[in-house]
């Protein structure tokens, strides 16, 4: 009997059709466009339910002129950040849109400041996802001045009481503070930021998936930073591997890692 060559039924929703296409004519539909600013922004009245704002966020492959779209988490709430295009992304920009808190987040590197870090800090009770995309000399440069703000907290750990839960010290204890975060992910550590990889990873215990590709440090450098996340269960080393010089130290140290599956 001949293989039947009807094609599957499975049509598009009308939601999805209706969405496509407000994407492809923004300014037709729920959007204003500024021409001095080369921006979009909602119409007057427009407000969209999550399901829509949600989906819009994924669809729209976001870029500086859309920001004005989510300006205000009120009428469109942007919970899936991918600013992988914002090659000029600035402190003022995340300090914007993380108002929205969202659960998934991608970050490139290359005009943001140190500063950076503490942003993500103080809008993350909602992240889940986070990537940091970017050169390991961009991220080299931001380690090194925020080391000085690093050795002032630590100094002052020192001079203070016994360390107790409610008082982490930044830098010490934990660089990324994201109580719910699962994923991270980092193409940019290289052998001389690799400390400060480690305390990252000593202060995610949530961590579930951890991605270094690309990264150039050796396995055995982050021993300490990687036994520490006792959830663990996916680990990506692609391209790092070949760093070390030592391959039977690296997998002694992924033999410790129990939790992987």
């Amino acid at each position: 009997m001949a293989s039947c060559t009807w094609p599957s039924n499975n049509p598009e929703k009308l939601s999805e059709i209706c969405l496509d296409f407000c994407i492809k004519n923004l300014q037709q539909t729920i959007c204003d466009y500024d021409t001095e600013t080369d921006s979009f922004r909602l119409k007057p009245d427009v407000v969209l339910p999550l399901s829509v704002s949600d989906e819009l966020s994924r669809r729209i492959p976001l870029q500086r002129q859309h920001f004005g779209i989510f300006k205000d988490p009120e009428l469109c709430l942007l919970r899936r950040m991918n600013l992988s295009l914002v090659s000029d992304l600035t402190d003022s920009d995340l300090t914007l849109l993380l108002a929205h808190r969202p659960v998934e987040l991608r970050v490139p590197l290359a005009a943001v400041t140190y500063n950076f870090i503490h942003i993500i800090n103080r809008y993350s009770d909602n992240l889940q996802s986070l990537a940091l995309l970017g050169s390991g000399r961009i991220f080299l440069e931001l380690c090194h001045l925020l080391h000085e703000e690093i050795t002032c907290c630590l100094r002052k750990a020192n001079r203070g009481g016994p360390e107790t839960v409610g008082n982490r010290v930044f830098g010490g204890n934990y660089i990324l503070s994201c109580p719910r975060l699962c994923s991270l992910t980092m193409n940019c550590v290289n052998q001389f930021s690799s400390d400060i990889l480690v305390t990252t990873l000593c202060g995610l215990p949530s961590l579930t998936k951890l991605d270094l590709y690309d990264c150039d440090i050796k396995v055995e450098d982050i021993e300490r930073g990687l036994c520490s996340l006792k959830c663990l269960q996916i680990l990506r080393l692609h391209n790092v591997l070949t760093v070390s010089n030592d391959v039977k130290a690296s997998f002694n140290v992924l033999a410790k890692l129990t939790s992987l599956r």
